[in-house]
């Protein structure tokens, strides 16, 4: 017997109310061109100093978060994501939270959560029995449209694990359990945080014996940046400075969040900037001499392109230039220096 379905919409809510950026002004497009321009002279320095103003330092970690901000979200029809994954591992009160869920200021497509419990239908996606069968859950990974930002990777649970490792590789994940067969497709980049094992780094120990993580999720993770609290007088004394003077700088920053939302929105936008044959010789140039000297493979290469046309995208530009490929290749070697891993 063949029944009919059918819905009664009383309304609808997007889960995700993105910024149109055809309803832009004139005036909004100009100033968006002009931070634009502004980046093609300075770089992208200043930029940080409006990126979580209250946080000080931590240049790298926000470009990187920058950087990933102007990639578009994953389209799960591709051989490769267009969003990096970043992650921050560090002492507690480095401020890598912070830095995190700033995103969810300037881009309305991300969420966040805990990887100990983040709501009630879980990280990845699960199947629950009601009343009237079996129920699809998509989980948080799934919901972030364009970037989920996850705190304490390092305690995931085992369960999770597969499927996470599963959304951040194949762009989806799939639930085949009681004669359901369905895949959820998964459009966000990653931004984790986790602690060591201990809590706080041991400076006699190697950094890779004090981490907990899942190998073929931080195989996956474009930049890996471990932050330590160490105690250094000239350091401190700026961060105490900063602190004291913390309202005045946020207050005079110079974007703010809804000017950031919506630049964000406007590089994402914009078609994906091509590599010209002229810099193949030096991606190649630089993927080789990487493999001599570091335990890197094709992901790296990877990676490199997706910083690059993130940094292309930041600049309005619709092509890769030497620069760009220069500056991602800074921030990828400060992110993941080869003593750690």
């Amino acid at each position: 017997t063949n029944f009919e379905i059918a819905f009664e919409v009383l309304g609808l809510k997007s889960l995700n109310p993105d910024i149109d950026v055809n309803n832009f002004t004139e005036e909004e497009i100009e100033n968006i061109k002009a931070l634009s321009n502004k980046i093609e002279k300075e770089g992208l320095d200043f930029l940080t100093n409006s990126y979580a103003p209250e946080i000080h330092g931590h240049k790298y970690e926000k470009l990187a978060l920058i950087i990933q901000q102007a990639q578009p979200k994953n389209n799960p029809k591709k051989e490769t994501r267009d969003k990096s994954n970043i992650l921050f591992l560090g002492d507690p009160g480095v401020a890598k939270s912070k830095m995190a869920n700033f995103i969810t200021k300037i881009n309305s497509e991300a969420k966040s959560g805990s990887c100990t419990g983040s709501s009630h239908v879980g990280l990845t996606a699960s199947l629950d029995k009601d009343d009237y069968g079996w129920v699809v859950k998509p989980g948080l990974a799934v919901l972030s449209s364009d970037t989920c930002i996850l705190s304490e990777l390092n305690l995931m649970a085992d369960e999770e694990k597969p499927k996470m490792q599963q959304a951040i590789n194949d762009m989806k994940i799939e639930i085949n359990k009681a004669s359901i067969h369905q895949t959820l497709p998964v459009t966000a980049g990653f931004v984790f945080d986790a602690n060591p094992v201990s809590g706080k780094f041991a400076d006699n120990i190697p950094l890779l014996k004090q981490i907990n993580l899942f190998p073929p999720i931080k195989d996956r993770i474009d930049l890996i940046f471990c932050i330590r609290d160490k105690p250094d007088s000239k350091e401190d004394r700026e961060v105490a400075e900063y602190i004291l003077n913390r309202e005045d700088r946020i207050k005079k920053a110079e974007y703010s969040t809804d000017f950031l939302s919506k630049f964000f929105a406007f590089v994402r936008s914009l078609p994906e900037p091509v590599i010209p044959k002229e810099l193949n010789e030096s991606l190649e140039n630089i993927y080789v001499e990487k493999r001599k000297v570091g335990n890197v493979g094709a992901r790296f290469f990877e990676s490199l392109i997706r910083l690059s046309r993130g940094v292309a995208r930041l600049r309005n530009s619709n092509k890769v230039e030497k620069e760009d490929l220069k500056m991602s290749l800074e921030l990828y070697e400060k992110a993941n220096p080869g003593e750690w891993f």
